[in-house]
């Protein structure tokens, strides 16, 4: 006979059991409050004038996520609206203050947290079950890359109206309320990132899976309402970039069958790291297999066959295990079109970030599959406590890794060191490290680390423009000039390029050609105030510049 609990226990727990996601999800990440501006925080965040006034949300609606130092005619992949409009309001409320920042990532991450656990409660109708579920999402490692990053606030963002949408779909009440509500978080979702478009086939799954084709609106508007807003949203972005993702990247060398070749290997690999979330690295390195007898692609190809036929097997019995399953993989799939983009850069493809999404479908199957082998054990009294202490094991290292991981995350040294110690093959991470040493002035670490960054990749613009501010610091004109003018010979569309060069210019006599490059630096970037103020000297000020000090801050690039 079914134990049934006290109806006192049960309205207890209703309260209490969503109380202990939200805070568990917002203790383990308090550490993370007091980091500072790190990485892609530099130039997106702290660097941008735009988000200081909330009168540029027009602009982020109809315009490319494009770093105000690189010229508008260069085309961009990103429209993502919602993420400098996020940045606007926390500037409003919190001013530049790192704090406030995080503050909204963590906010976004115990909100979904608390939507995994109530999904999971409509889903298996059991509390100790969504419990586990929260509990679990709260505190996956895997998800301190997209929490304690700021720039990740596109991640978390999407993740938030994605789940929204999806409880809100699956929820009780009149549908002509739910779908449009629904409907309305779908396309937020879409605004904070492009992959929320594969949210229609996670709702026909559903519908089959799950509702089995139960009577109602469901289906229906799975098939129509919310396709149409993705046809929408696609309308919206081919307007605005011009093309689906008009920026093609020359470096780029996969044909179709070494995309799907890595794309297994991938796949298997990011479905590694969600079980055994070890060895997290901002900077994941994976060198691209380039044939079928590849024994990565081999042992992932195997691998993933006999997922498959434990997925045929066991999701035709059990629709739970199949649905988890389903959203793992789709929210993966739209990455693998990085195989196309980057497929030059071994740095740029697996990212743990990506898992922020896909891990809602694995900590679903976790807790239900952890609550049927309960079910099966509670028949000893001897097994009652083996999942039960299992479950608080995991959740007791998921938590003290995440409380870990936060600590690396608290500024640029902190972060490229751990990636170097990692993956020291990789150039911009030897590139970023030296502008640390730079910006302490440590000229002589700097330029070993940029020299490093050009051995990796000797058409590395960014370290042969980061050489030029070494030797500009050290006042060697000559050879900051050659380094600057060879930065942009390979990339020609960056602001900071053509204002330093334009310096150096000056130091050498060069006045025409400083000119020209101060008036270029203007074309990309009208709001480059330090190109404008020596520009202004050319024409007003004294024109031998035996008074002009040299500049104060040398900027660049760190993406």
């Amino acid at each position: 006979m079914k134990r049934v609990a006290p109806p006192s226990i049960d309205r207890f727990s209703r309260y209490l059991f969503p109380a202990m996601v939200v805070v568990l999800s917002g203790l383990l990440y308090l550490n993370a409050i007091g980091n500072g501006f790190v990485y892609d925080d530099n130039v997106y965040v702290e660097s941008d004038p735009t988000i200081r006034h909330l009168g540029n949300i027009w602009k982020a609606l109809t315009s490319t996520a494009l770093d105000p130092n690189v010229s508008s005619a260069v085309p961009s992949n990103y429209y993502r609206p919602l993420v400098p409009i996020t940045y606007m309001l926390d500037y409003r409320i919190f001013g530049m203050a790192p704090w406030g920042f995080h503050l909204t990532n963590i906010l976004f991450h115990a909100l979904n947290s608390l939507l995994v656990y109530l999904i999971a409660r409509k889903l298996f109708n059991k509390r100790n079950l969504a419990l586990a579920a929260g509990l679990l999402f709260a505190s996956h490692p895997i998800h301190t890359e997209a929490v304690a990053w700021i720039a990740i606030v596109l991640d978390v963002g999407c993740a938030f109206f994605l789940l929204l949408a999806f409880y809100l779909y699956m929820g009780e009440g009149k549908a002509w309320v739910r779908l449009p509500l629904s409907a309305l978080a779908f396309f937020m979702a879409l605004l904070y990132k492009e992959t929320a478009v594969i949210f229609p086939l996670l709702l026909v799954s559903y519908e089959f899976l799950i509702r089995r084709g139960a009577k109602g609106y469901g289906l229906k508007a799975a098939l129509t309402v919310y396709p149409a807003v993705a046809l929408a949203y696609l309308a919206v972005r081919l307007h605005v970039l011009g093309g689906f993702a008009p920026l093609p990247n020359p470096d780029a060398y996969l044909s179709g069958y070494r995309i799907l070749i890595n794309s297994v290997y991938l796949l298997m690999r990011y479905l590694w790291m969600l079980v055994f979330p070890v060895d997290l690295n901002a900077f994941h390195t994976l060198v691209p297999a380039l044939s079928a007898l590849d024994p990565r692609f081999i042992i992932s190809a195997a691998a993933f066959c006999a997922m498959f036929v434990v997925w045929m097997t066991v999701g035709k019995m059990d629709r739970f295990t199949a649905f988890a399953f389903i959203w793992v993989v789709l929210p993966l799939l739209p990455t693998m079109y990085l195989l196309k983009v980057f497929g030059g850069e071994i740095w740029n493809i697996f990212c743990e970030r990506y898992l922020y999404l896909p891990s809602f479908g694995f900590v679903l199957f976790v807790s239900y599959a952890g609550g049927r082998l309960h079910e099966g054990l509670s028949r000893n009294p001897r097994g009652r406590a083996v999942v039960p202490a299992v479950f608080l094991a995991i959740l007791f290292l998921y938590s003290a890794q995440t409380v870990l991981r936060n600590r690396v995350w608290r500024d640029n040294v902190t972060l490229y060191a751990d990636g170097l110690e990692k993956s020291p093959g990789v150039a911009l991470l030897h590139n970023n490290m030296g502008f640390e040493h730079l910006m302490n002035g440590r000229l002589g670490e700097a330029e070993a680390e940029f020299a490093a960054a050009l051995r990796l990749d000797p058409k590395y613009e960014k370290a042969y423009f980061n050489l030029g501010l070494v030797y500009m610091k050290a006042r060697d004109w000559e050879r900051a000039g050659r380094y600057l003018e060879t930065a942009l010979g390979i990339k020609s569309y960056y602001a900071d390029t053509y204002t330093n060069l334009g310096i150096v210019y000056l130091r050498l006599g060069r006045v025409d050609d400083a000119r020209a490059s101060f008036m270029k630096a203007l074309e990309i970037n009208p709001g480059e105030g330090l190109a404008r103020k020596y520009l202004d000297e050319i024409y007003y000020g004294n024109e031998t510049f035996e008074g002009l000090k040299p500049p104060g801050g040398f900027r660049t690039l760190k993406r």
